[in-house]
């Protein structure tokens, strides 16, 4: 059972068929992911760094993107017929949470390269063979 949002919110904010009996399963499995990624969620809430309201708002969008679109159906080709599919969500037809979705919640996931600074020690520096003295 979702702490967060229930099956009203979604149907509230759904333009599909509202007794789709798959909605409590993937507030509940969006809920699970949400806390997976984000250990400390229940404590976020309770301090205030991650605003109740944008959560049940965020849950309610991840279950109804895949409500909408199962399948991560994206376009058709008309000519000879072809169909594309694709999720800027992870795979098609699963829940999954966009960079947006995170950053609404206050959470920064974005990949950032950073350097790394090797310690070499002088015996490795000068020479192939890695002894001193030259080559």
């Amino acid at each position: 059972m979702s702490l967060y949002a229930t099956v009203d919110d979604v149907r509230a904010r759904w333009d599909g068929d509202a007794p789709d009996p798959r909605i409590q399963a993937f507030l509940d499995d969006a809920e699970t992911l949400l806390g997976d990624k984000v250990r400390d969620l229940t404590d976020r809430v309770g301090d205030g760094r991650t605003s109740l309201g944008m959560l049940k708002i965020v849950l309610i969008r991840v279950v109804t993107r895949l409500l909408d679109n199962p399948k991560g159906f994206k376009g058709e080709h008309a000519g000879e017929v072809g169909y594309y599919y694709g999720s800027d969500q992870g795979v098609p037809g699963q829940l999954g949470f966009t960079t947006a979705d995170l950053t609404d919640l206050g959470l920064d996931f974005e990949y950032r390269p950073r350097s790394i600074r090797l310690s070499v020690p002088d015996y490795y520096c000068g020479s192939p063979s890695g002894l001193r003295g030259g080559w």
